[in-house]
């Protein structure tokens, strides 16, 4: 029973984590703080790699990023 709950309790914390870094990247990337929107939406992407709306956050900010900083180009590449 005990490990249930740690289990669920785990879920809610990466949950609540995964939730607070996607919308403090996207606050960062409409203030124009690209590379700070990159750092959230990575550590995002350590919780959840699947996630549909985070993986094209993470495309449109690379984009960015290379295009606009020649930064980050090779990450870019892997995700496209």
């Amino acid at each position: 029973m005990q490990h249930k709950q740690e289990l669920a309790w785990a879920i809610k914390k990466d949950r609540d984590a995964f939730n607070f870094l996607i919308k403090s990247g996207k606050q960062r990337l409409n203030k124009g703080r690209i590379s700070g929107a990159y750092s959230e939406f990575k550590l995002a992407y350590a919780i959840k790699p699947k996630d549909k709306e985070l993986n094209q956050l993470l495309l449109d900010t690379l984009g960015i990023l290379c295009l606009d900083y020649d930064r980050h180009c090779d990450d870019l590449l892997k995700l496209e």
